[in-house]
């Protein structure tokens, strides 16, 4: 996942894909995580959004668990080969 993340600091998204799946998914969600809570603090109120009752879900979160583990283990066992060691 850094070297996922170095690679986007870069401006290389495929090598990002490469390194893992889900670094550029996650990069992109801690961005709109830091903009989120710099509007919140601005307006000194909360904001109610789509996004923040998905999160909420136990389903939703249940789905990227297994998504990501999913993933993970696909890597392990060299289905989805790794392109860069």
């Amino acid at each position: 996942m850094t070297r996922s993340f170095m690679a986007i600091a870069r401006g290389d998204w495929h090598s990002a894909i490469d390194y893992h799946l889900f670094g550029p998914l996650l990069f992109v969600g801690f961005g709109l995580t830091i903009v989120h809570i710099i509007w919140e603090l601005s307006i000194d109120r909360n904001l109610q959004v789509f996004y923040v009752q998905w999160l909420k879900r136990r389903d939703f979160q249940l789905a990227l668990l297994i998504s990501f583990l999913g993933y993970y283990l696909l890597r392990l066992t060299q289905i989805i080969p790794s392109h860069h060691i």
